[in-house]
């Protein structure tokens, strides 16, 4: 652990799942402690998993624990960070950092040179590939015949069952793959770019402590603040570079650089190199002679061309039914209408169908609900009384009124 800045004294507690728990998905996890109490650490490992070969046991501690998981965790906590911030996550990053470490645990295993790079090798481009399927499946649309064919395209040999479950499992849980993969990819080339830069003057430690110092984050920040680093230390930063570059090309011979004084950093300015500086090869730039079916493939094409079909399906039908329901709210809002002016209308009607307002008209009494005449019908549908117009008699002073019929 030599290659990693020192954390805090901490211990941890490896034990197998009961029986009864184990999920076919999960090799191991290691269960993050509370802010207050970082010094005693749980790792559980999934029996069934992870096989009595001391190299996978090996692998999934450098994983679970040092340098990995509970190392990257306990050595963030113990710079007192604001407590907001370690509720907060980043599965690229955090998944990406036990990945990254796994491969180089590797590398100091104890395994023979080919052993350890057969399976650093099986480790790295396993989780890519798994990315890749996660990106045709989740992100693409494929289908599962479609992501069959791709599986077998160069002989695969997976059978229909191989295919369903691996489909369904990367169905079930989105974006957790590409944590890994890419995470790790992105990793390893942040450290080409720092060995690129900075050539036989790379220090391990100090990469690893930029990388940790500011706790899980996006990867656009990560190497901002690498970049930062690399500049402050008086190098240039590369234009190009990618994963295990180093590896392949060796580590190049660089001057050494004059690091900026502690009192400039916060006005540092990112510093590239030119082409000249890193033989940047200018054909990648050559767009007007780039064809995008040497990037994507027949399936892949079709793949997009049906999202798209179905897009615009969904558009249509998304039109059509706000349509039928903006309508059906407008003839709603209009026979609700109607129904209220009749109401009003039935309301400003008076009882005996004829209104008040010339009440003497017609003879010296308004019409009611009998008929005619100025007295109600009798029960056998004739009224008492012949129907007479009357008279009024004037009264003399002193006297009663008369009225004669």
């Amino acid at each position: 652990l030599s290659a990693f800045p020192e954390g805090p004294n901490v211990t941890y507690t490896a034990k197998y799942l009961d029986k009864s728990i184990e999920n076919p998905s999960v090799v191991a996890y290691y269960l993050t402690p509370p802010l207050d109490d970082i010094t005693n650490n749980a790792i559980k490992i999934n029996g069934t998993a992870v096989s009595d070969d001391i190299t996978d046991l090996y692998m999934t501690l450098s994983h679970e624990g040092y340098p990995g998981h509970l190392y990257q965790f306990t050595w963030y906590y113990n710079t007192n960070p604001n407590p907001m911030r370690t509720a907060l996550s980043s599965m690229g990053y955090q998944e990406g950092w036990a990945m990254y470490v796994e491969n180089l645990m590797i590398r100091i295993s104890g395994l023979d040179e080919f052993s350890y790079v057969y399976d650093e090798a099986n480790n790295f481009y396993g989780y890519v590939y798994n990315t890749l399927m996660e990106l045709g499946i989740n992100g693409m649309g494929w289908s599962q015949k479609e992501f069959g064919d791709w599986l077998n395209a160069d002989g695969g040999g997976y059978t229909p069952k191989d295919i369903q479950e691996i489909y369904d499992q990367l169905r079930s849980m989105p974006g957790t793959m590409i944590a890994y993969g890419f995470g790790d990819a992105y990793f390893m080339t942040l450290r080409a770019m720092a060995q690129k830069a900075m050539g036989q003057y790379f220090d391990e430690v100090a990469f690893h402590q930029v990388i940790l110092e500011n706790g899980p984050r996006q990867f656009e920040m990560v190497q901002a603040d690498l970049e930062e680093y690399i500049t402050r230390q008086g190098y240039k930063v590369p234009l190009t570079y990618h994963a295990y570059e180093i590896e392949v090309n060796g580590v190049p011979q660089v001057e050494q650089g004059t690091p900026v004084p502690e009192a400039e950093e916060s006005s540092i300015q990112i510093v590239y190199g030119d082409d000249s500086d890193y033989q940047f090869d200018e054909s990648y730039l050559d767009f007007d002679n780039l064809d995008i079916d040497d990037f994507i493939d027949e399936g892949t094409q079709n793949a997009v061309k049906a999202g798209v079909e179905k897009l615009v399906k969904t558009i249509l039908i998304a039109v059509i039914v706000s349509f039928v329901l903006v309508i059906g709210i407008i003839v709603l809002i209009v026979v609700l209408n109607k129904k209220k002016q009749k109401k009003q209308q039935q309301m400003m009607q008076p009882p005996y169908g004829q209104p008040y307002g010339q009440p003497y008209g017609q003879g010296q009494y308004p019409q009611g609900p009998y008929g005619q005449g100025q007295y109600p019908q009798n029960q056998y549908g004739q009224a008492p009384y012949p129907q007479v117009q009357p008279q009024n008699i004037p009264y003399q002073q002193g006297q009663q009124e008369n009225t004669q019929l």
